[in-house]
């Protein structure tokens, strides 16, 4: 939607991209955990990037994650149904340089409560984070990227005292 490269540090983005997520993957609902869920997703993200001043940019995402049913899920073949999450990210973004950033961010996901025959059944995404994370280019087409995080408040879920993601990205 808009495509500024030139504006700014490291230019100015607004993009929309939907995601569809195919129930692949093996699923038994006999099985404590399954590699697939038996049901469908979608993803409607949106990202905007704004510089604000010298090498310094803001970066805000949101994110509503729509869940097909599962028909098939529990012992007695139960259907699950959830409700939309949703999830914001806001980060203050410094360049070093066009291949070195270092991004500083909050996060907040929310909803999901999940039924299981039309009863809720406990489950649902409440989730607070901080976020640190650096990034790497590696020639045009390689980016390298490490991020710490920190739960602050978690629902419905574990708190994670330190996650550390680790991600390798090939453009093209």
């Amino acid at each position: 939607m808009v495509n500024q490269p030139a504006a700014g540090a490291s230019g100015r983005y607004l993009g929309i991209t939907p995601l569809i997520y195919l129930p692949w993957g093996r699923y038994d609902r006999n099985d404590g955990l399954n590699l697939g869920e038996n049901r469908f997703k979608g993803d409607l993200q949106l990202g905007w990037v704004e510089p604000l001043w010298g090498k310094f940019s803001m970066e805000l995402y949101a994110d509503a994650v729509f869940y097909g049913r599962n028909n098939d899920a529990g012992a007695a073949s139960q259907t699950l149904k959830q409700d939309t999450t949703y999830q914001l990210q806001g980060n203050l973004r410094y360049d070093f340089n066009p291949a070195q950033r270092l991004a500083l961010g909050y996060s907040t996901s929310t909803g999901g409560k999940q039924y299981v025959d039309g009863d809720y059944n406990g489950q649902k995404t409440e989730v607070q984070q901080v976020r640190a994370e650096f990034q790497q280019m590696v020639g045009s087409r390689v980016q390298l990227s490490a991020q710490l995080t920190q739960d602050v408040k978690v629902v419905g879920g574990f708190q994670e005292d330190l996650g550390v993601n680790l991600r390798a990205l090939l453009l093209f």
